[in-house]
């Protein structure tokens, strides 16, 4: 788990536009993980 720890670049948090509820528009925010690139 350490190893996939340190890989780890950045948090992002995206908003997704959902279901309409109760005629009011929903949202769901979900934080994407971005890594860093292994490749060399």
């Amino acid at each position: 788990m350490r190893g996939e720890a340190e890989r780890i670049h950045d948090y992002r948090t995206q908003k997704i536009q959902h279901l309409k509820l109760f005629e009011r528009r929903t949202y769901i925010f979900y934080r994407k993980l971005l890594y860093v690139c292994a490749c060399g």
